[in-house]
């Protein structure tokens, strides 16, 4: 899928950073919005995803406010459109959390722990 819109979910802002880096490093040229608030995050996706051709959202599974299976709960919920593909980064070593992830195959595309390598992020973000 093409994404016009990165989505970068995570609790620790170092970590938005770095992925906004490897991003840059790798050609992305999506617009990229970065929220350490997950709650927060859907409020904005739903407003963007009607307008958008495909959304890439990279999200942490352990934050303190939302969790990150919280997060796709609420998304499967309120409908989102399936134009949004979600890429799990985490730094969980639970087994169960990679079993619950893709209780999401709607929505989640991936599972990866951090730190998120570059080739891995550009065979997500650019098919390549």
């Amino acid at each position: 899928m093409f994404y016009d819109l990165i989505y970068l979910i995570d609790d620790a802002k170092a970590v938005n950073r770095l992925h906004k880096l490897l991003l840059g490093k790798i050609g992305v040229e999506a617009t990229i919005r970065s929220f350490t608030n997950a709650l927060c995050a859907l409020d904005d996706l739903a407003q963007e995803a009607p307008c958008r051709l495909g959304i890439l959202i990279l999200l942490d599974m352990s934050m303190p406010a939302m969790s990150g299976l919280e997060f796709l709960e609420r998304m499967v919920r309120a409908s989102y459109p399936l134009n949004i593909d979600v890429l799990i980064v985490t730094s969980s070593d639970r087994d169960n959390d990679k079993y619950l992830a893709f209780e999401y195959p709607q929505f989640v595309v991936g599972y990866t722990h951090k730190p998120l390598g570059t080739q891995y992020l550009r065979e997500m973000a650019l098919g390549k």
